[in-house]
């Protein structure tokens, strides 16, 4: 349990926004992802920058860890935007994991909206992370899809 089952996380990643105008951008968004498992095998680090073209849209440091009392996985991500998600486990089956997202501070385009967001394993070399949002209690909608692929 833990981290176990995404420690093969652990490399170099190629990203690709799955459809057109995805997280607030417009067209496709690239990016390049490094994971490396650290701190005494406790945590996997994520360092990601995503573009178009020449044109950095962010960079981020995350953290992934396995919190043994509440016995969930969380994760924090520092944006160049300059805010934090907060993640905290919501549900979790076989090569999926589900995060109810909290932002500190809160960008001011998203206040008054909840965020989710999840990964999903679809093999060794391959893995799906998408974001939602939903606003005034209304269903959750797909804000964006990555596809990230293992670089060889």
């Amino acid at each position: 349990m833990g981290l176990d089952e995404w420690r093969f996380l652990e490399g170099k990643w190629k990203a690709r926004s799955v459809e057109e105008d995805a997280f607030g951008e417009e067209g496709i968004v690239e990016g390049d992802h490094e994971f490396k498992v650290e701190l005494g095998d406790k945590f996997i680090v994520q360092r990601e920058r995503s573009y178009q073209g020449e044109k950095t849209i962010h960079t981020m440091l995350g953290v992934m860890f396995y919190d043994e009392e509440a016995k969930l996985l969380r994760r924090k991500s520092f944006f160049s935007y300059g805010f934090v998600n907060n993640e905290v486990e919501i549900e979790r089956g076989e090569g999926f994991v589900w995060f109810v997202i909290s932002m500190e501070p809160v960008p001011e385009f998203f206040k008054g909206k909840h965020w989710r967001s999840y990964l999903k394993k679809v093999s060794e070399d391959e893995v799906i992370e998408a974001l939602e949002s939903s606003k005034d209690g209304v269903e959750f909608i797909l804000f964006g899809e990555t596809r990230m692929v293992r670089v060889k």
